[in-house]
C-alpha cells in the first residue's frame, strides 16, 4: 500500500489567507517527502523521539510559494460553499517575480 497525501493548509499573502486543499504531488513539493518516507518518520521507534518528523514538517512552514489554486463553489445544504485547492507549487523564483511586476509597471506606463 502506498500512502498519499491529502491536507489542508493555511496560506497567506498580502491579500489575506485562505484554507486549501493539498494533495499528494504538490504536497511531495511542499514538504519535500513522499507519504510513506514522513509516516516513517512519524512512526520510526528511532530515539529522537519524533524530533525528525517534527522538522520535516516544521522546515515547509513560513517559507514562500508560486501556487497556482483552482477554486470551486459547491452547494451543501443550501449554503454555497468555496472550496479551493492547490493545483501546481513551485518554490519562489524571485527574479522571475521581478522580472514580471517590472513588465506590469511598463505595461501601465504605456
Amino acid at each position: 500500500m502506498t500512502r498519499r497525501y491529502v491536507a489542508q493548509l493555511k496560506a497567506a499573502d498580502e491579500t489575506g489567507e485562505a484554507t486549501v486543499a493539498l494533495f499528494d504531488e504538490a504536497a511531495r513539493g511542499l514538504l519535500g517527502a513522499s507519504a510513506d518516507e514522513l509516516a516513517a518518520l512519524r512512526d520510526g521507534s528511532g530515539t529522537d523521539g519524533g524530533k525528525a518528523y517534527e522538522g520535516a514538517v516544521k522546515a515547509s512552514q513560513f517559507s514562500t510559494w508560486v501556487m497556482r489554486v483552482q477554486t470551486r463553489t459547491q452547494e451543501y445544504n443550501g449554503e454555497l460553499r468555496r472550496r479551493l485547492a492547490v493545483h501546481s507549487l513551485s518554490p519562489m523564483d524571485w527574479g522571475v517575480e521581478a522580472r514580471r511586476l517590472v513588465g506590469l509597471i511598463d505595461g501601465v506606463g504605456a
